[in-house]
């Protein structure tokens, strides 16, 4: 209710006061009482809850009041008759002033309503308008005048006039919707368009109507209009949005490195990756649409299950599974399960993502059956096979390691590989894994060598030995061959060659040489028979004995060169001192012989073999050194160590790995050196000449043949 202006409470006091006034002067038989209805009535329009009420309290005031002071009456009926007569206007005052509060309550109610409407439909941007389609008349508030961007006067005009302002591409359907709902019995008008503004603008509108007949049978299009321009932009986002999300996601579902699917709830082809198609042989056009158990009719009934539990809401996985093909082909997949869900948190269907392994799972069978094939051959290996780490800890072993060494193959993984070498290779084995790790120098992996093993049960027995390196794993793996047999073999060879020696030898001294001296002292005696006159015979006679003094010669030198070391305990002694002297007077190379403590071998075999290696290593130095001084020293305490020095030209790192390659002399020198079990090693010395260094354990100079072992493991 709007408020009056100030002079309605002036009004309504100025007739209370005349009424009063009127009274007081007039005689009581007049009902003037009826004159304070008008100040009753003006209190109306004056604002405030208690208004009405406090206007009837004065006026019932006033009229009694009135009664006192208005002219004296002689008749006590009449003055009675009036009093009562007052009384019933103040009752009837109080009744109209309860209506009129009542009425005036409910008006401001009904006002305060239509505001709150109003409000709340600006808020909305919602306005009303009443097209009147018989008078072609239109009526809207003033909120929808607004909206439109236009004057009153123009949407006052007939709809055929704002039509216009529709947009393009909108009108026909507006108009069509509009002239349906304008027939009786028709449907509402509802219906969404674009309104083009005055000020060039374009404004989005939701209009609602429905058919109305007045009561002189008008017909009436009452309705509602809203502006949904936020409303529109907004949805236009979010779908231009979702438009952008779904292009997304199929290019993600198409190039995805696994395949994927997407399915709805009757599994049916929603979305499929590329990948998808490929590993499955399949055509998109063929499969969009269509139900993923008529595309797979193999699937087996626990992938169906599968596919239940994930619609109900399961995220399901396996990291290998697999299928059979309808052309019989095991497929192998790693597959997951997880549903999708729609905007009102409903499951909609299930996304199956699978990557083919079935080549990763051939491979994989593949090694098992090569890894199993290769685990035979090293359980039924002979030789021993140990695999260890950078650590030296084994840890692998195959069953002939277990029998070669004696140990269960339990006592030997996690232990340290050491545990299989005597001292003193033993100790320096870390050692010597350090300095490969750090330096990459080797003396025993990439080529077989001989060295020295330790059973469990304390006895030291030959073996070849060739390792090889696992770059990518950081192991080292050993194959390892028991050559007792075949070291009995070469020492038994050996000895057959240098019995053999001997007795061609002594055969040679014993028949050819005397023979031939017998021969020179008859030729001797039959050049002094002859007499001077046949001088040519002499002259023969003299050439023929020199002739067998030279062949003498030469065969004694042939059998110098054959091993003549003595049987007895010094006899390496005696031999090595013979063979300085005889070097001396052949080459003119001042040769001596040391040895400051004689030295005894019970082995006439292992005194043979040291015995040629010194000649051997003589022969090289003259050969190759030009040395003016040969050395040959012999010694024994813990060890039996013969040196062999001299101070030619020397020999440089390379020529030494050259004539270890090349060079027999050397091979012979090491081979013999591995038979008896020695430790050979040659080495420059400055500021010239060359050592060459053979060492032997007492345990192998001091036992019988069959009891001798290979070499150090650093030779």
């Amino acid at each position: 209710m709007r408020t009056p202006p100030f002079y309605a409470w002036v009004i309504t006091v100025l007739l209370a006061a005349a009424v009063f006034a009127v009274e007081c002067n007039t005689s009581l038989a007049f009902n003037l009482w009826v004159l304070y209805l008008l100040p009753i009535g003006m209190a109306y329009w004056i604002p405030g809850r208690w208004t009405i009420i406090s206007f009837v309290g004065i006026c019932s005031l006033l009229v009694v009041v009135g009664f006192f002071l208005g002219p004296t009456q002689d008749d006590p009926l009449t003055k009675q008759t009036a009093f009562i007569n007052r009384l019933i206007g103040v009752g009837v005052f109080w009744f109209v002033g309860v209506l009129l509060d009542w009425l005036k309550q409910l008006v401001n109610a009904l006002h305060s309503a239509n505001e709150d409407l109003r409000q709340a439909m600006n808020a909305v941007n919602l306005a009303t308008w009443q097209n009147n389609l018989d008078s072609a008349e239109l009526h809207c508030d003033q909120h929808l005048v607004q909206l439109f961007g236009m004057t009153g006067a123009q949407m006052r005009s007939s709809p055929a006039k704002w039509l216009k302002y529709i947009h393009s591409d909108d009108r026909s359907r507006v108009e069509a919707a509009f002239a349906e709902a304008s027939q009786v019995g028709g449907p509402p008008f509802n219906c969404e368009f674009r309104f083009m503004r005055n000020d060039g603008s374009e404004i989005w509108f939701h209009s609602q109507g429905r058919l109305s007949l007045t009561p002189k049978g008008e017909r009436v299009l009452l309705g509602v209009t809203q502006d949904i321009t936020r409303h529109k932009n907004e949805q236009q986002r979010i779908e231009a949005a979702l438009r952008e999300h779904q292009q997304l996601q199929q290019l993600f579902i198409n190039h995805a490195p696994a395949a994927l699917a997407m399915f709805d709830r009757e599994m049916r082809y929603l979305a499929v990756s590329r990948r998808w198609m490929t590993d499955y042989r399949l055509s998109e056009a063929d499969v969009l649409g269509r139900s993923h158990y008529d595309i797979f009719s193999e699937i087996p009934e626990r992938w169906k299950e599968m596919h239940r539990r994930a619609l109900n809401g399961e995220i399901l996985s396996a990291e290998e599974d697999y299928f059979i093909r309808l052309d019989g082909r095991k497929q192998w997949v790693r597959w997951e399960l997880r549903p999708w869900y729609q905007a009102d948190n409903v499951v909609g269907g299930i996304m199956i993502f699978t990557d083919d392994i079935t080549e990763r799972k051939e491979a994989e069978e593949a090694l098992r059956d090569r890894e199993e094939h290769l685990q035979a051959i090293l359980n039924t290996a002979n030789d021993a096979i140990i695999t260890i780490d950078r650590q030296g800890i084994i840890q692998s072993v195959n069953p002939a390691t277990g029998y070669l060494f004696g140990y269960s193959i339990s006592e030997l993984l996690g232990h340290n590989v050491k545990m299989l070498m005597p001292s003193p290779n033993r100790e320096g084995h870390d050692d010597y894994i350090a300095r490969y790790i750090r330096t990459g120098q080797t003396h025993v992996i990439g080529a077989w060598t001989e060295v020295v093993a330790l059973r469990k049960d304390g006895a030291a027995f030959p073996i070849e030995l060739a390792v090889a390196e696992i770059l990518h794993q950081g192991l080292f793996t050993g194959i390892i061959r028991d050559i007792s047999r075949r070291k009995q073999l070469e020492l038994e060879i050996v000895e057959i060659a240098s019995l053999e020696q001997r007795r061609i030898g002594q055969d040679l001294h014993d028949t050819v040489c005397q023979e031939l001296t017998a021969l020179s002292i008859q030729i001797a005696d039959l050049a002094k028979t002859l007499h001077h006159d046949n001088e040519g015979v002499v002259k023969l006679v003299e050439a023929l004995g020199r002739g067998l003094k030279r062949c003498n010669a030469a065969l004694r030198n042939i059998m110098n060169g054959l091993p003549t070391v003595p049987v007895e305990i010094l006899g390496l002694v005696e031999a090595l001192a013979k063979l300085a002297e005889q070097i001396q007077e052949e080459s003119k190379v001042n040769c001596l012989f040391d040895c400051p403590v004689p030295v005894t071998l019970i082995d006439n075999h292992v005194a043979t073999h040291l015995y040629l290696i010194v000649r051997e290593a003589v022969h090289n130095a003259i050969k190759h050194a030009a040395p003016r001084n040969v050395q040959i020293r012999l010694e024994a305490d813990e060890f039996l160590c013969l040196c062999v020095q001299d101070d030619g030209i020397g020999i440089s790192e390379d020529k030494l790995i050259e004539r270890e390659i090349q060079g027999l002399g050397l091979r012979i020198m090491r081979n013999r050196a591995s038979i008896i079990g020695a430790m050979l090693s040659i080495e420059r010395i400055e500021p010239t000449g060359t050592r060459v260094l053979c060492n032997l354990r007492k345990m192998h100079y001091g036992r019988q043949p069959e009891r001798q072992t290979g070499h150090h493991i650093n030779s």
